[in-house]
């Protein structure tokens, strides 16, 4: 894969955020899937694999969003929230080999569909090279967002689902790596964002999902670009476009919600636009 270019900060304006918004494993397009070797499995089993029907969000969301980025090829595919050094066992670790699943089946390539099933895949090296360029395209494509805002705060928020049995009790679970991809302050504030929209559910940091590949790759909170990997519980959120696009303004007004606040919570904002005592 190759890198992206690393984002150069100009001079900040402190006073604007740009929000960038991620979907990237609820793509339907299982066209590729011969190329993959797993063109055998039924639609309902590639079906398992997705973040069901976040993707009717995106004209929502076009509206708050600086920048959008959606993966349209099945998950059941690629995974892009996985290291591309799980790609070959012998292959080179891009992320200090923290966050290796390939060997329970959870790799770039998926094929564990439950905790007791793996769906046979059949690998081969024109998989692997569909795989990589995937990946790396929905990375690069993440990377010109960034670039494009560099003169602003940056927070990159990805969209995913959760099953219930990972939610538990949960409606909403928001991760940064325990304070890897992004400020704290960033994380209270789109966890309060999302509880004034859902004051009746719990909204949890870093359990069970932190972020992976993702949130390690992209999120720099010291230049001030913040990552935060969003998880909606599907018993809340829904599993048919339907369910799904009943959320549109809940969703919405948590992003105006963050892009109004954000620069007002950041540090520098605080340090440069409050008066000090005395003053």
């Amino acid at each position: 894969m190759t890198n992206p270019p690393t984002a150069t900060k100009t001079q900040p304006s402190q006073d604007q955020m740009a929000m960038i918004i991620g979907i990237p494993h609820s793509g339907r397009n299982i066209d590729d899937a011969a190329l993959m070797g797993c063109g055998h499995w039924t639609r309902a089993e590639h079906a398992q694999f997705a973040d069901p029907y976040l993707d009717v969000l995106t004209e929502s969301l076009k509206p708050m969003a600086d920048g959008l980025v959606v993966q349209h090829t099945s998950r059941s595919l690629v995974d892009t929230n996985r290291c591309p050094g799980d790609q070959a066992n012998d292959g080179p670790c891009h992320c200090d080999g923290e966050l290796h699943k390939n060997a329970i089946g959870l790799g770039l390539m998926p094929k564990r569909v439950s905790t007791t099933r793996l769906l046979e895949r059949h690998e081969h090296e024109m998989a692997s090279r569909r795989a990589l360029f995937l990946h790396s395209q929905y990375h690069e494509k993440m990377a010109y967002e960034v670039q494009k805002h560099t003169n602003k705060q940056i927070l990159i928020l990805e969209l995913h689902s959760m099953p219930g049995r990972s939610g538990r009790e949960l409606g909403w679970c928001v991760g940064n790596r325990f304070g890897a991809s992004s400020a704290p302050w960033m994380l209270e504030l789109v966890m309060g964002a999302i509880a004034k929209q859902y004051p009746r559910e719990h909204v949890a940091a870093n359990s069970p999902f932190a972020g992976l590949y993702s949130a390690w790759l992209h999120g720099k909170p010291e230049q001030d670009v913040h990552f935060l990997q969003l998880e909606a519980n599907r018993q809340l959120i829904g599993t048919t476009p339907e369910d799904v696009q009943r959320h549109q303004e809940k969703i919405a007004n948590i992003l105006a919600h963050i892009k109004k606040e954000g620069p007002r919570r950041s540090p520098k904002f605080n340090r440069e636009e409050t008066p000090s005592k005395g003053h």
